[in-house]
């Protein structure tokens, strides 16, 4: 082969490279995400693998934005760090929020793979709301247990602890102690229960819901008063104020879902981004033509076809020298599963260093949770990558060993 006949064929080898290695990562990435980025299971158990069940309670739920939902659910009460995660796993168990996020998952890329017409997204309410006040009732009784006692001396001021103890109760607010009444006797204890609610009863210091309640255990309370266990008596009249703002609190759930507790997803990402239902359900309809052209059959088939063509061409350039056919075009494919290794490998996938970059200006615990999650779907696409490159390799290898018995055999016929 003439010197520069030889340049002119290896250079245009070395350029139809370029479209062999686009078109071979466009088929991997795109049967890599067909797999993975686009199959329920996979990003399902992403989630697990993620760890975001378990940290979904102090790095999500937490966060300023979600402060209305949360409290409405622990009857308003200021309760701040890991006690409310802790309340919030309480009334919301993880196995709760993996089957919620699972189902949504599921309707979410069926819809965008076509296999679903609508897009339907909700949140059953139903498990909070039902935990809601049993979990919120038993926290309000474990924290007045563990009240330090103090002591009061007189009726008078046993009756205004009383008061102050129910109206901070009322406002949202964990007592930072509870009275101890031993100096006084039962029955000037009991007058002063009595004298308390009197009070709050006639400033409205409460609402009539929790009055109504604190009436039908006023019995009770005295009774326990009677029995020398104030700090019951102070339980079960907290109970009556707590179960009175839970109710309120519930009515920002309530009237946010439909009849049957749903939380529409849909309406809610609509109204925190600005936007219509209609309009979001339009975006994900054409997201999804996009998805199903980019990760179809046919598309996956066609990247592969222009992938083999070019290899093919390459074999066509070195015609008649059927040694070159089959070695430059094997060296063209060791070159790009190479490429495509090295690509694969060379991109990290540290939440740490991407966290760096993404997450400037962005709570940091929730965009790293939400990097973490990625990362899982990222280990499976290019899992898929490489294992197409390894091939990819592979078929070159043999390419050269194939070449170099072609060599052989040549220079055995012509000696």
């Amino acid at each position: 082969m003439p010197v520069a006949a030889a340049f002119i064929r290896i250079f245009s080898a070395l350029l139809l490279g370029i479209p062999i290695v686009l078109a071979f990562t466009y088929y991997l990435v795109a049967t890599a995400a067909d797999a993975t980025l686009l199959d329920p299971d996979f990003v399902a158990s992403s989630f697990q693998r993620s760890g975001y069940y378990d940290r979904v309670y102090s790095e999500v739920l937490l966060r300023p934005e979600f402060s209305d939902w949360t409290g409405s659910f622990i009857g308003g009460f200021e309760v701040a760090g890991d006690e409310r995660a802790q309340l919030l796993e309480d009334l919301a168990p993880t196995s709760y929020l993996q089957e919620e996020a699972e189902r949504n998952i599921t309707a979410l890329l069926l819809h965008l793979t076509g296999s679903r017409d609508d897009l339907e997204l909700y949140i059953d309410l139903n498990t909070p709301l039902l935990n809601s006040g049993p979990a919120t009732l038993e926290f309000v009784d474990q924290r007045i247990e563990e009240l330090e006692s103090v002591a009061v001396s007189s009726p008078e001021e046993l009756t205004t602890e009383v008061v102050t103890f129910l109206r901070t109760l009322n406002a949202g607010t964990l007592p930072i102690h509870a009275p101890s009444a031993d100096a006084i006797t039962v029955e000037r204890r009991i007058q002063a229960y009595q004298e308390a609610l009197d009070t709050i009863e006639g400033d409205g210091a409460v609402s009539s819901q929790a009055m109504g309640s604190l009436r039908q255990s006023e019995s009770e309370a005295l009774a326990l008063i009677g029995q020398d266990k104030m700090r019951e008596a102070l339980k079960l009249s907290g109970r009556s104020v707590t179960e009175a703002r839970i109710e309120q609190a519930r009515t920002f759930i309530l009237d946010r879902s439909n009849a049957v507790h749903r939380l529409n997803l849909v309406d809610q990402f609509a109204e925190a981004n600005n936007r219509t239902p209609t309009q979001i359900r339009r975006d994900a309809r054409i997201l999804g033509l996009i998805l199903r052209a980019a990760t179809s059959s046919i598309a996956q088939w066609v990247g592969l076809s222009i992938a083999v063509l070019c290899v093919l061409g390459i074999a066509l350039l070195f015609i008649p020298y059927w040694k070159h056919v089959i070695f430059w075009p094997s060296v063209i494919l060791l070159l790009s599963g190479m490429l495509l290794l090295l690509t694969a490998f060379g991109t990290t996938l540290e939440t740490s260093y991407w966290a760096s970059v993404l997450c400037k200006g962005r709570d940091l615990s929730h965009c790293t949770l939400t990097l973490d999650v990625l990362r899982e779907v990222a280990v499976g696409v290019r899992s898929g990558l490489v294992d197409g490159a390894l091939k990819i390799l592979v078929i070159g290898s043999i390419g050269l060993i194939l070449a170099f018995v072609v060599s052989r055999m040549f220079r055995h016929k012509t000696s």
